[in-house]
């Protein structure tokens, strides 16, 4: 898919003309035309562009999903009905491991992974790989996550850290890491 086509159909899921997204990228509504047009988009509105529609660069330039996972010298390849071996699958897989279950294209890319595995007779093998992965992901977001590793928390303190956003959780954590810090440093 073109880099025009995919912009094309991000502005089309988020609802956005061409002007609003001239003014959210900071380029002129003509840029905006001439991408959809099929002009190459400089890399520095690629980055820009990626972070309004939270997608990657490779996606943007029109690779799919399954690039996500696959080496570079095979990225763009058309994989549809491909038989793969065993070993490639747990390539694909460790790779697909790596890909944050938050990414606007996980799902996608989870089901390219599992058409491609059923292809090749291999479907149970990729099905119960994704199983333990989405099962060790969702116990490891439900477990209490300790403020810091210095010793036991209360039920108040953890059950007020379990309450705040994960970016403020990430924020304490930080500070915590930097309390930590100026303490050994003194």
């Amino acid at each position: 898919m073109a880099s025009s086509d995919r912009l094309m159909e991000l502005m089309k899921e988020k609802g956005m003309t061409k002007y609003r997204l001239s003014k959210t990228a900071g380029c002129s509504a003509t840029t905006v035309a001439n991408w959809l047009g099929g002009a190459e988009i400089s890399p520095s509105y690629l980055k820009k562009l990626s972070e309004i529609f939270d997608v990657s660069v490779d996606y943007l330039m029109g690779f799919g999903e399954l690039d996500l996972v696959l080496p570079p010298n095979m990225q763009g390849a058309n994989l549809s009905g491909a038989k793969i071996d065993s070993q490639f699958l747990n390539y694909i897989l460790s790779r697909f491991s790596q890909i944050d279950q938050q990414n606007p294209r996980y799902e996608s890319t989870r089901n390219a992974v599992l058409s491609i595995a059923k292809s090749s007779g291999l479907e149970e093998m990729a099905k119960s790989y994704i199983f333990e992965l989405e099962s060790r992901n969702k116990v490891q977001k439900e477990k209490p996550t300790p403020v810091s590793e210095s010793g036991p928390f209360t039920d108040e303190a953890v059950e007020i850290f379990d309450s705040l956003s994960d970016a403020q959780k990430e924020k304490a954590r930080d500070y915590l890491r930097y309390l930590k810090a100026q303490e050994d440093n003194q």
